[in-house]
């Protein structure tokens, strides 16, 4: 009876070692894996952030090619106006 508590005992104490080895094991291999997401956020924020300079970039280049457009056709329209003007005042 002796012998076989003193045996249960230390199948207890190695069950409840491999125990703690499985949760440290596991710890570490869910530390892992969140340090590996934390990264594949960051990765992809800045990969985010590229694209949206980019994108407001090329924006910007639009824009600009919007107002130096717009000013060219006002002026050709204003030209146009002063010609008409000039020729209802020669027909007249």
């Amino acid at each position: 009876m002796v012998f076989e508590t003193t045996y249960l005992k230390k199948e207890l104490d190695k069950a409840l070692n491999s125990k703690h080895v499985l949760e440290h094991e596991t710890d570490q291999v869910l530390k892992n894996i969140e340090n590996t997401h934390l990264k594949a956020v960051e990765e992809l924020e800045n990969l985010y952030e590229r694209k949206l300079a980019f994108e407001n970039e090329k924006f910007l280049q639009q824009e600009q090619k919007l107002y130096e457009l717009t000013k060219k056709y006002e002026k050709e329209i204003n030209n146009l106006q002063q010609k008409h003007d000039k020729n209802i005042i020669f027909l007249k």
